[in-house]
């Protein structure tokens, strides 16, 4: 196997040059020895004398691209300005390099987006991702709130824009991003657009402080104006997740105060696979109880858990079905816990939110499932933008304008 590099040679896997290539500054061949790889390496056709620069291709012989460069502030055929012995076209798009110049020289990626207990780096990839004119939509996830301009599909887009809104478009000035259409009211630059987010996400607030870091505006969107993540989904949990298996609701009576009750309520899990339950309840507190409840499988709390360990599709349904005892306690929010009885082993960890204040124990079962596919959350820990490109580069990059694409 040979491997192309920019300079010119192809080596083989001991690094012996097996090829050398010669190219004039805009990559017409002047001697040329290894195909199919050309100048900076890139594929090369000589049938058709086109450069596959993988966003465009690229004609040696006149200088110029042969369809519109994607930054609209470049020129939109040139390749780099007509000056390829000083300035070099990476991608097109914004590249690390680009990013890094914003952020100058006392300040790394690594600093800039790794801030905090979980970090940025779902809004980096993101960047690296957009293009002219592109807009950026930090969201947050909230069950709560569920985004109905998806055809009211509840909980399967449970994003909202935060109470203050960090959305902006981004355009390239001078080598450096700038945000525009900003809620401060004028252009920012990098580092004031990230002290905006850092903003946004300390204004939420939520009453469910067991989900805190979820609510925490880390989720992003990417698309055009109006369109939250039409072009792609970010967020920065990487390979982890906190979000529940199990969403529902329940209402319960009993009377009098300390007696014998019950409650019935409706359940559907990250599949889409939809429940009804009926219990029976010996409790002290309110006669009546209505709550909203997130369900997390195998006991656990809202913790970071590796994706990888999600409980699959079908195990999930074996657990909930069927006869159940638990116990709970509650003062408006509170928690509990469920085993069911065809599988001692694995338990539920419950957090409710709503009217209750009581303690106490019950049983009952749990029927279904039913088709619930159009609720089905999974995808948000499914989501390859972040799933497989959560990393952050570990040393700052060296600051070159001659590196950049956009001016």
């Amino acid at each position: 196997m040979a491997l192309a590099l920019p300079q010119g040679h192809a080596v083989d896997e001991s690094a012996q040059v097996v090829a050398y290539n010669e190219f004039d500054p805009y990559g017409n061949p002047v001697e040329h020895g290894s195909e199919p790889y050309g100048y900076t390496g890139e594929w090369w056709g000589s049938y058709i004398e086109l450069l596959h620069l993988r966003a465009r291709w690229y004609s040696p012989g006149t200088g110029t691209f042969l369809s519109v460069d994607p930054v609209e502030s470049e020129p939109p055929y040139q390749y780099v300005r007509g000056n390829p012995v000083n300035r070099i076209d990476p991608s097109g798009l914004f590249s690390p390099q680009i990013i890094q110049n914003s952020l100058g020289n006392n300040t790394s990626i690594q600093e800039a987006f790794g801030r905090g207990e979980l970090g940025r780096s779902g809004l980096y990839h993101l960047l690296l991702d957009a293009k002219e004119g592109s807009y950026v939509y930090p969201l947050v996830v909230d069950f709560g709130e569920p985004d109905f301009a998806h055809g009211g599909r509840g909980v399967k887009y449970p994003l909202r824009h935060p109470s203050m809104s960090a959305s902006a478009g981004i355009k390239c000035q001078n080598d450096r991003l700038v945000f525009f259409n900003t809620s401060r009211g004028h252009n920012l630059n990098l580092q004031e657009y990230l002290n905006l987010v850092e903003d946004a996400a300390a204004a939420e607030t939520n009453f469910a402080r067991w989900r805190d870091n979820t609510v925490r505006l880390h989720y992003y969107g990417l698309g055009k104006y109006g369109h939250s993540y039409s072009e792609g989904f970010y967020d920065d949990f990487g390979h982890m997740t906190q979000l529940p298996d199990v969403l529902g609701k329940a209402i319960g009576l009993s009377v009098p105060i300390f007696t014998a009750g019950y409650n019935a309520g409706t359940l559907v899990d990250r599949y889409g696979n939809a429940y009804l339950v009926l219990n029976a309840t010996s409790s002290f507190g309110l006669p009546f109880s209505l709550n909203k409840l997130e369900g997390y499988h195998g006991g656990r709390l809202p913790t970071p858990t590796n994706r990888l360990l999600i409980t699959n599709e079908e195990i999930l349904k074996g657990d909930i079905l069927g006869p159940g005892v638990g116990s709970s306690g509650s003062i408006g929010t509170g928690g509990g816990s469920s085993v069911p009885l065809t599988n001692w082993g694995e338990a539920f960890g419950w957090f409710s939110r709503g009217l209750d204040v009581s303690i106490g124990t019950g049983g009952g079962w749990t029927f279904g499932p039913y088709d619930a596919k159009v609720k089905a959350w999974d995808w948000l820990d499914t989501n390859q933008n972040s799933f497989a490109r959560w990393q952050l580069p570990k040393d700052k990059i060296t600051d070159n304008p001659n590196q950049c694409k956009c001016e």
